[in-house]
């Protein structure tokens, strides 16, 4: 046992000595004849692994030793044990292609051994390697093949794990709305399966991606949640990390206090800890906010603070960083000779970096040319190779292809004249089914008249009786309730007839389908939240599963409609208060170009009796337990089964009473591309509280997230409402009751389009257009005017404003969201004509619109600053006075590009013509318009342009 400790204590004070000499082999023979041969390989590796970071070399040498001694004794894991220190030495090292290749080899090695969840770890630190290389496509083939692994093997906590790695990718791509697609899918999943420290990793992660997508309540939202879990696991650091974040968040949008709050929270935290980069990047972070808050003074003194931290630190990148700042802010202090000595400091420390990073690059182009070189070769001889096969082939091949001609035309011949067969055997077939439909109509028909007078009787004695003692001067009563009746009664009279008409159409076969191609599941989706208002009214508990998908295919829409909504009236209809109906739709592929769509209605309602389960699709069939107030006309089923049946499809229900009713139905449908990989559920459950207060839980995406945002501005709270329901869920609605907090909302949120009342207090409507259309920062958004005034002059006081379009009170809502979906259009077709015709490239144009105005104003700023690396949005936002936020939105709604793209494509065209006209070699260049890093200038270059900076002639 004393031995044992000694060699240990040696091995942990002395390796990187041991190593080398031979009393290190020695001592480790004399180990190995005291323990059994794969615990000491294992015990190595321990050791080798503790020195990776600081000493790489060392577990290098450590792991040649452990292959060596595995395959003596054939330890497949010891050898495993080896590449994994491999990929770690070679990583730590810089060394990617090695550090892959020792990776690839674990993971073939794990296959080996039988352990497929160990292996899927690999492919995903596979896959973090790929990506720290720039092999972006390789990173996402190892990832989703690991998530396949541990879905199999309902590995739960790693394949969220692995969501978050997909998530960090789309996100580096600035792919934000995909990237937040599988950090909630993620986040979902380590819900359920994970303990919940694992969620601080998802609640980051989501509030670095609505950062990303300026969606700043969200931000604070989930940063919280991780702030909270860390306190709750004492993780100290981790907390710190979320409080530099609020720090930068509240920087961005201008918060200069509350982002020097954080971030001193985050220096309480990490002012004793080792982590003396990471001090330093605070120190800059906190002087920076308050330099840009005015206090200069108060900014020297914090970063006064950073210079123990920078002596201590070999990064110069961050020496250059705190030079910089420092030259920053005795400008600001107008201490110029300060400033300019500072200037010269960071910039001595920029041209070393440089040369470190052009050393850096030389030697991982050696490594790709040596690579290169060797695949060149293998791939030399396997085409000799091949080649020599082929000419040897080739003769069996010519008479193999001579002889399938003959037996494919043999083939050919005889399959004409069974499909000839068939289609005689078909058409007979239809002309039988043609009669027995004919049959049924006649059926449908004697019973249509027996019924028909009786079920108008009701609603039209509910609007006569009232009317003649109206007219008669004899009425007694409320008369608003029983207009209400009456209409509600003439309303159902225009249902049964529509209904009636339909099955008119449906037995002269003038009713066909009219299939367009279209998104099914959108469809579908639409029509069952038209319903949630109703639940919410009667306080029932509705609940939607439908597929989170894109399914493209060929449908009549008008009919869909009616079959849903049909369906889901009679579950309400039956349903009491307190009670549920739930809704699905799935989808299901059952061969090529062909699949089956899938709607499931359940209630709790009082259900069917057995006995009158057979006649419920009849026409004017009513269940002898239905009430008077549940009254059916008996229409609605008939007609939705002649709908299911005129698609070739099937409805099923199965009820009993007391318990509920559910109806099953299957349509056929051509040309179904379903995406399995895709078709999660999102659930939406909407409950009923005792004051009526609706509660929405949501899972997966969030359901107005994505679409465009509208502002309501209207001082009518009932009409404010009133069009944010019909609006919703295709559009995320912002509600302001009158013109002057309209305004204050515009300027801030910049929506997508603006539906406005015209008589509003303190600001009307057309003086808000007026605004609006005169602000830079909201000139482009369309404006929708609602009026009671219908005059002529009226509409043309409002078009003259500016506004775009002018909709008359009582409005239709459809109408209403035809005219927002055509502006919203019409929108984005100026958004490709400026992003076709306006080219943010350095030159100058003709400007012919406020819009133009403003973007030439854009161009012009960042055509100034091209050769300043320091140049960043929060600058191009000041000097076209706007916020970091506005200028994104308002720059994404006129051009499709956000401010980084644009400053970052005029820099590489100017710099493409700098390197054409021999202007200077690439790192000049680079510099010359604004690029401190050149290996990052050559990344850009190529994405852009399609070569690297040096291929240009």
């Amino acid at each position: 046992m004393k031995r044992q400790i000694l060699y240990c204590l040696l091995l942990l004070v002395n390796i990187p000595v041991l190593a080398q000499t031979p009393y290190f082999d020695s001592l480790r023979t004399v180990y190995q004849q005291q323990e059994d041969p794969e615990q000491f390989i294992r015990k190595q590796f321990y050791f080798a692994r503790a020195m990776v970071i600081d000493y790489p070399d060392t577990s290098l040498y450590h792991s040649d030793l452990i292959i060596k001694s595995s395959k003596k004794i054939d330890f497949l894991k010891g050898e495993a044990f080896a590449q994994e220190l491999k990929s770690k030495a070679y990583h730590n090292k810089s060394e990617y292609e090695l550090a892959i290749k020792a990776h690839e080899r674990h993971y073939e090695i794990q296959l080996e051994l039988g352990d497929t969840v160990i292996a899927a770890m690999v492919l995903q630190q596979l896959g973090q390697e790929y990506n720290d290389w720039g092999y972006s496509d390789r990173a996402m083939e190892a990832y989703f093949n690991a998530l396949e692994i541990y879905e199999n093997n309902e590995s739960w906590d790693n394949v969220g794990s692995v969501y978050n790695d997909i998530g960090t990718v789309l996100m580096e791509q600035d792919r934000n709305e995909e990237a937040l697609d599988y950090y909630r899918k993620g986040y979902e999943i380590r819900k359920i399966h994970s303990t919940e420290d694992r969620l601080y990793y998802s609640y980051s992660n989501l509030a670095n991606v609505f950062d990303n997508l300026q969606m700043y309540d969200s931000v604070f939202y989930y940063t919280d949640l991780a702030i909270e879990v860390s306190k709750k696991y004492e993780d100290h650091i981790s907390e710190a990390i979320q409080y530099i974040n609020r720090g930068y968040t509240y920087r961005a949008l201008e918060q200069y206090d509350s982002s020097e709050t954080y971030y001193l929270k985050a220096l309480e935290i990490l002012k004793d800890s080792p982590y003396n980069d990471y001090l330093i990047t605070l120190y800059v972070n906190l002087a920076t906010a308050v330099d840009f808050a005015g206090n200069h003074q108060k900014a020297l003194s914090y970063l006064d603070m950073s210079i123990p931290n920078v002596e201590k630190t070999r990064a110069l990148d961050l020496k250059e960083n705190v030079a910089y700042t420092y030259a920053t802010i005795f400008k600001n202090l107008k201490d110029y000779k300060k400033a300019f000595e500072k200037l010269q400091e960071s910039q001595e420390y920029g041209d070393s970096l440089n040369a470190q990073v052009n050393e850096t690059t030389i030697q991982e182009l050696n490594v790709r040319y040596q690579t290169q070189k060797k695949e060149t070769e293998l791939a030399k001889k396997q085409y000799d190779l091949e080649r020599e096969s082929l000419l040897k082939s080739r003769i069996l091949f010519g008479g193999i292809v001579i002889v399938l001609l003959l037996t494919g035309i043999f083939l050919l011949l005889r399959y004409r004249s069974r499909l000839r067969r068939q289609q005689t055997e078909m058409d007979l077939k239809l002309e039988r089914n043609e009669a027995e439909k004919l049959r049924e109509l006649d059926r449908i028909k004697s019973n249509f008249f027996a019924n028909i007078s009786h079920e108008f009787r009701t609603p039209l004695t509910l609007i006569l009786g009232p009317l003649r003692q109206m007219k008669h001067g004899t009425f007694k009563g409320n008369s608003q309730k029983y207009l209400d009746i009456m209409v509600r009664n003439g309303e159902r009279l225009m249902n049964l007839v529509n209904q009636l008409l339909d099955l008119a159409k449906l037995e002269s076969g003038r009713m066909r389908l009219q299939p367009e191609p279209g998104d099914i599941v959108k469809t579908v989706k639409a029509m069952a939240y038209s319903f949630e208002s109703l639940a919410e009214r009667q306080e029932i508990n509705f609940e939607v599963n439908v597929p989170k998908a894109t399914i493209i295919t060929s449908f009549d829409k008008d009919k869909f409609e009616k079959i849903i909504t049909n369906l889901l009236s009679n579950a309400f209809k039956f349903t009491g208060e307190g009670g549920q109906v739930y809704f699905s739709m799935e989808l299901e592929s059952t061969g090529v170009k062909q699949g089956i769509v899938k709607l499931k209605i359940k209630d709790s309602g009082i259900g069917i009796p057995k006995d009158q389960l057979p006649y419920i699709f009849e026409r004017f069939f009513q269940a002898t337990k239905s009430s008077d107030l549940q009254a059916s006309s008996g229409v609605g089923l008939a007609l939705t089964k002649e709908l299911i049946d005129l698609h070739g499809g099937v409805i099923k229900v199965d009820s009993k009473e007391g318990i509920g009713t559910s109806f099953t139905v299957e349509i056929p449908l051509a040309e179904i591309n379903i995406d399995r990989k895709e078709m999660k559920l999102e659930k939406t459950v909407v409950a009923s509280s005792g004051n009526n207060e609706k509660l929405q839980v949501v899972a997966g995406d969030y359901q107005a997230e994505g679409a465009p945002v509208l502002l309501v501005v209207e001082d009518n709270e009932d009409v404010r409402t009133y069009v944010k329901e019909q609006l919703e869920p295709e559009y995320f609605i912002l509600e302001a009751e009158n013109g002057r907090k309209g305004l204050e909302i515009a300027l801030e949120r910049t929506p997508d389009l603006i539906v406005s009342d015209v008589m509003m207090p303190d600001l009307d409507g057309l003086e808000l257009c007026q605004q609006l259309k005169q602000n830079d920062k909201t000139s482009h958004i369309p404006v929708i005017l609602l009026t009671a005034k219908a005059e002529r002059e009226d509409k043309l006081e409002g078009l003259q404003t500016g506004a775009d379009d002018y909709l008359i009170k009582p409005f239709d809502a459809t109408e209403l969201q035809v005219r927002i979906e055509n502006l919203i259009q019409q929108r984005k077709r100026l958004q490709k004509s400026f992003g076709k015709h306006f080219s943010f490239t350095p030159g100058s144009v003709d400007v012919s619109s406020v819009d133009e105005v403003f973007l030439v104003n854009v161009k012009s700023t960042v055509e100034e600053f091209l050769d300043d690396e320091t140049f960043s949005v929060e600058d191009l936002g000041k000097a076209v006075g706007m916020s970091r936020s506005q200028l994104h939105r308002k720059l994404k709604a006129m051009t499709g590009n956000s401010p980084n793209q644009i400053i970052r494509t005029m820099r590489l065209v100017r710099a493409k013509e700098l390197l054409e006209k021999r202007a200077g070699n690439a790192s000049e260049v680079a510099f010359m318009v604004g690029f401190s890093s050149l290996a990052y200038f050559s990344k850009c270059y190529k994405d852009h342009f399609g070569m690297s900076p040096s291929g240009v002639d």
